[in-house]
């Protein structure tokens, strides 16, 4: 069994940007080499199509061979028009450490002349170029985006073994029961560590105790049916969302996107600290030792360098093999009010 598919996934996507939320726009195609499936995903950023490969109970593609490797280009290198793929390889965790989502071992490669080169400082993850480039389905590592340098689309490559395909069983969304506050202003474009400073003084327990008191705080506004952003984009804006894991976890994995920064705190601990001013992706990171069993606080500060600004949060959970069935439990505010946070996901059709 792929080792992230018998875990709980806690994903973050969308902070300060609007996720994309990619969807298949090919068939299932099922390799003969090894029986698995996949399909292409619309245009997206790597983590963005992450997410969805986890939705649709697998993984980003990994690449075992010059077999598969010849398959995933041949099916999808041309489909739709020329477009870049999205594979599961990346060193997001540790430069020039790769690795694959579903947590095999790297055992071939196929990168172009002189790559992989992280010629940006932040180029992260693996894709094949398109028919007609000269390095044409070879590998490069991009930085976190969804279009090209001359506009081609990435998609996302999904497998999926259907021998041991597993929709984590929970799912915990963004929604307007987050609740959010911009307590200094507009004071977008600042850098993040230099804004919000005299709240945080005054209220330390903020981002640590899940009965904090929110009441000058207010609901999340909605910014697409999956992401959430205070008022207005100004910022900083500081979100919080408190949850209820009832049964032990076996694995909990972190993805996020962040536009612009963003610190990222979970019961009190900051687990995430980025400041470089632009997009960036980060995870998978493994969380597992921060999460405990019972009340949870994921609490966010976010800063907007400018333009739109949104925040889209999901958990995909699986409980540890003798916990039986898991039940997340989403809460806001004070607790005031319980409400359940998870839905069951549906397995796609493999026929």
């Amino acid at each position: 069994m792929h080792r992230s598919l018998a875990r709980a996934v806690l994903l973050l996507g969308g902070i300060g940007h609007v996720a994309v939320a990619a969807a298949p726009i090919s068939g299932w195609v099922t390799n003969p080499g090894n029986g698995h499936q996949y399909a292409l995903l619309d245009a997206s950023s790597w983590v963005d199509a992450e997410v969805a490969a986890i939705r649709l109970g697998g993984h980003l593609a990994t690449v075992r061979n010059q077999a598969e490797q010849d398959f995933i280009y041949q099916n999808f290198g041309s489909f739709a028009g020329p477009r870049l793929l999205w594979i599961g390889l990346h060193d997001n965790l540790a430069e020039g450490q790769y690795q694959w989502t579903s947590g095999e071992t790297v055992a071939y490669t196929a990168w172009a002349a002189g790559e992989p080169n992280n010629g940006f400082g932040d180029e992260d993850f693996t894709a094949l170029y398109y028919p007609g480039h000269s390095q044409q389905s070879l590998w490069n590592d991009w930085q976190h985006r969804s279009l090209d340098p001359i506009g081609l689309p990435f998609g996302g490559v999904v497998e999926i073994d259907p021998a041991d395909s597993n929709v984590p069983p929970f799912s915990l969304d963004a929604n307007s029961d987050w609740l959010t506050l911009t307590p200094a202003g507009d004071q977008t474009g600042q850098p993040i560590h230099s804004v919000g400073l005299a709240y945080e003084a005054a209220h330390p327990n903020w981002n640590s105790d899940p009965a904090f008191d929110t009441s000058t705080w207010q609901q999340a506004q909605l910014v697409t049916a999956e992401d959430i952003w205070g008022a207005t984009p100004a910022g900083p804006v500081y979100f919080r969302h408190v949850f209820s894991v009832d049964q032990p976890l076996s694995d909990a994995t972190l993805l996020a996107t962040v536009d612009d920064d963003a610190l990222i705190y979970i019961n009190g601990q900051l687990v995430v600290s980025d400041a470089n001013g632009r997009a960036t992706g980060i995870g998978p990171l493994d969380i597992t030792s921060y999460l405990t069993t019972g009340e949870n606080l994921i609490a966010i500060k976010a800063q907007n360098a400018g333009g739109p600004a949104s925040l889209g949060f999901h958990v995909f959970a699986v409980p540890e093999p003798s916990s039986g069935c898991l039940a997340l439990i989403g809460l806001a505010g004070l607790l005031a009010e319980r409400r359940r946070g998870g839905r069951a996901a549906a397995r796609p059709s493999h026929g």
